[in-house]
């Protein structure tokens, strides 16, 4: 598993814990036309684990992954 640190430029609000992301995305608030995340340990991005809201799944999550880091378009 790739891991980098979260860019400087994503403020606190774009690092979601995956139960504020599935709540986002089952709200509508996220749709796939808005950008793409990636599965995140709340300080890294695990970066080979890109993610879309309509493809997300908490199951799928990789080990260590608590929080999906939001990329807006």
């Amino acid at each position: 598993m790739k891991k980098e640190p979260i860019p400087n430029y994503l403020e606190d609000d774009d690092i979601l814990t995956i139960e504020e992301f599935e709540y986002a995305f089952k709200d509508g608030w996220l749709i796939d036309y808005d950008g793409h995340g990636y599965w995140s340990n709340g300080k890294e991005i695990f970066s080979d684990y890109s993610i879309k809201p309509s493809k997300f799944n908490a199951k799928n999550a990789p080990k260590g992954a608590t929080h999906i880091a939001w990329f807006n378009r």
